[in-house]
């Protein structure tokens, strides 16, 4: 077993990333010394590219990866579309016109390429565009993020979300992501793994909330972090043995390249999806 023939893929918050959203330098740099020593390293993430760019480019990344929750596959070093699912613009007004949902959410947020579009104008990044997205809406978005005026109010913008049958909706605190429920990170992920003609049995995942089960499932090789809950460990493959405000992930793939014969002394789990 040599890891460098795998793809070694990390959800970035809750996993790679601490509670500030941020990989920890010892992480950044460690990651970057893996990937010139010749380790294939992508991020899957229910971010956009926009709000990923900094740690790809912190950890020195130089492979394709999965946004949006599966919906876009990006190789951001040769600037090449793998795959896209885009928001249809008549959905996105449907969002931003209904009243009901207006009225539980302090902003709707959409990112493409470099730019952010704001609708009503809540400090989100640089390069922000507000203001009605029926004059600013030139590219269609692939996700929508939406902040709530409340932690109450959440279900009620899921249930709004989740009407149109498309759309899955999933929250943490006051932020939340709108997404095609057609697609998960495992479909992003095929995509990607077909870019470099390799299959589920190449993959290492690392994850910790329920848009990464998905791929948890999908690969052959699963670590669940220590920090996820109950259900996510049961159905990964491993468990890392620190959290990721502790460096859990790094860590984790630091253990497996001392020790390789822990990915062949156990037998493969079968999952059905």
């Amino acid at each position: 077993m040599n890891l460098k023939d795998k793809i070694i893929a990390f959800d970035i918050d809750g996993t790679l990333a601490r509670n500030d959203a941020k990989p920890s330098t010892f992480t950044c740099e460690t990651i970057k010394k893996l990937v010139n020593e010749g380790y294939h390293i992508c991020l899957v993430t229910g971010r956009q590219w926009i709000s990923s760019a900094d740690i790809y480019q912190k950890c020195g990344l130089k492979e394709a990866c999965v946004f949006c929750n599966g919906a876009f596959v990006y190789h951001p070093i040769k600037d090449v579309i793998i795959h896209e699912i885009k928001i249809p613009k008549e959905d996105v007004f449907y969002f931003v016109d209904n009243l009901e949902l207006l009225d539980c959410v302090l902003d709707i947020m959409y990112e493409v390429e470099w730019d952010t579009y704001s609708l009503k104008g809540y400090p989100w990044n640089v390069n922000q565009i507000n203001g009605d997205f029926h004059q600013n809406l030139k590219k269609e978005p692939c996700s929508l993020n939406i902040i709530a005026k409340s932690i109450d109010q959440q279900e009620k913008i899921k249930a709004i979300i989740t009407s149109l049958k498309n759309y899955n909706y999933r929250y943490w605190n006051l932020q939340g992501e709108v997404y095609n429920a057609e697609f998960s990170k495992k479909e992003g992920l095929n995509h990607l793994l077909d870019y470099y003609h390799k299959t589920e049995d190449d993959l290492i995942f690392f994850g910790d909330a329920s848009n990464d089960k998905s791929a948890l499932m999908y690969a052959k090789y699963s670590v669940a972090m220590k920090n996820a809950n109950d259900e996510i460990k049961k159905i990964s493959r491993y468990v890392s043995d620190y959290t990721n405000e502790e460096d859990g992930a790094i860590r984790f793939l630091l253990k497996l390249i001392e020790n390789e014969k822990i990915l062949d002394d156990i037998n493969p789990k079968s999952w059905t999806n």
